[in-house]
């Protein structure tokens, strides 16, 4: 996964922005290996403050964390990140954006008019990815 460093705006203090974005990065280094996007072209952008980030992404909503265009012809997509709107999130809240925007690549060529069913089908994957992960400390089962 190539991570391409792009940080625009300076809304969020150096340090904050630099601990919110590494807890981020961790997290799609991890989800992408995961997921088998491993083969994909895969830029991050990082903004540290919403107005570049939505001027950037596209994104209308101001509540709006991570967008994602993906184009799934030739295993491309660039993730743009709000890193101010993910600094109060729990690490398992943050993973979990993670995963629902890495799921957007794995689904975009199912993508018709609109984007609602494949935001239900993204939520729903990144919950079972999530609870797939939580397997491993579960007890046997046999």
């Amino acid at each position: 996964m190539a991570l391409g460093v792009k940080r625009t705006g300076t809304k969020v203090k150096r340090k904050a922005y630099k601990r919110t974005r590494n807890r981020a990065r961790r997290h799609f280094e991890k989800w992408t290996y995961l997921l088998g996007l491993g083969w994909w072209d895969v830029e991050v952008h990082w903004y540290d403050s919403g107005k570049a980030f939505r001027k950037a992404s596209g994104a209308t909503g101001r509540n709006v964390a991570m967008r994602i265009n993906a184009d799934w012809r030739y295993a491309a997509a660039t993730i743009h990140v709000n890193v101010p709107a993910l600094a109060g999130l729990s690490d398992e809240e943050l993973e979990r954006g993670v995963v629902h925007e890495l799921c957007h690549a794995l689904v975009n060529e199912m993508r018709e008019q609109g984007i609602d069913h494949e935001e239900r089908v993204v939520t729903m994957l990144s919950k079972a990815f999530m609870w797939v992960r939580s397997l491993r400390n579960a007890p046997d089962t046999e």
